[in-house]
C-alpha cells in the first residue's frame, strides 16, 4: 500500500476535496437545523450570583441582536440555591425600573473578557409583589430550575431575580440562556451545502479519473 506521501497530486486533490466537503455539507447541516426555529443555540451565559439585598437585574439587552441579529425567541434557565423558591422574570427595562425605584437591589453587568461588574443600590424592601406589579414579558416562580421562553423583540429588556416571598439574600445560578436562529437568511446553510456537493462530485471524479489512470 502506498503511503500518502507517494500518492500522485491529482489523487491528493480528489481526497483533500472529498474531506473539505464532507466538512461543508455538515456546516450547512448544522446551520439548517439551528434556523429551523426548533433548536436553542447557547450563548454561554452561565454562572452563581448572591446579593444581601432584595433582588438581582441584570443590565437590559436587546435579545434580537444575538448572534448577527438572527435570533427568534429566547430560552434562559436559572435555577434558586437551596430550597427556597425564587421568582424570575424578564420585562422592559422603564417597567423594571419604576418596580425597583426605592428598592435595595443589585444590578450585575457581564464585563467583556470575563468578569463581573455589581452594582448596588439603597432603598427598602419592595412594596408589592413582583408577579403582579409588573407587566412581564415572560416570568416562572418556584424551586429548582425555572424556564423562561420568549420571542426576540427589537426593544431591549432587563431579567430580574428574586425570592419569592420577598426576603434576602437572594442566590440564583444562571444555567444557561440560548436563542434560536429564526431570523438567519436562507443563504447561510444553503451556501455551504451547495459548494460541499459540488466539491463532493469533484472530488469523486478526480478520484476516479486517478483509478483510471493509474
Amino acid at each position: 500500500m502506498a503511503s500518502a506521501s507517494k500518492w500522485p497530486p491529482r489523487r491528493v486533490a480528489g481526497v483533500a476535496a472529498v474531506v473539505g466537503s464532507v466538512v461543508l455539507i455538515c456546516a450547512g447541516a448544522f446551520a439548517a437545523i439551528a434556523g429551523s426555529g426548533g433548536t436553542y443555540v447557547g450563548l454561554g451565559a452561565h454562572g452563581s450570583y448572591r446579593t444581601d439585598r432584595y433582588g438581582l437585574a441584570t443590565t437590559s439587552t436587546n435579545w434580537r441582536t444575538e448572534l448577527f441579529g438572527w435570533a427568534g425567541s429566547v430560552r434562559l434557565r436559572v435555577a434558586s440555591v437551596g430550597r427556597k423558591p425564587i421568582f424570575v422574570g424578564v420585562a422592559a427595562p422603564d417597567a423594571i425600573s419604576r418596580y425597583l425605584s426605592g428598592t435595595r437591589y443589585t444590578t450585575v453587568a457581564e464585563r467583556t473578557g470575563g468578569g463581573v461588574v455589581r452594582t448596588d443600590h439603597d432603598g427598602a424592601a419592595p412594596a408589592l409583589s413582583a408577579a403582579r406589579a409588573v407587566d412581564w414579558t415572560a416570568h416562572a416562580e418556584g424551586v429548582g430550575t425555572q424556564t423562561l421562553r420568549w420571542d426576540a423583540s427589537d426593544g431591549r429588556e432587563i431579567a430580574f431575580a428574586m425570592n419569592a416571598d420577598g426576603s434576602r439574600p437572594v442566590r440564583v445560578r444562571v444555567v444557561s440562556s440560548a436563542v434560536t436562529l429564526d431570523r438567519m437568511p436562507w443563504w447561510v446553510p444553503a451556501g455551504p451545502l451547495a459548494l460541499g456537493v459540488i466539491l463532493l462530485l469533484t472530488g469523486i471524479a478526480t478520484l476516479r479519473r486517478t483509478a483510471r489512470a493509474g
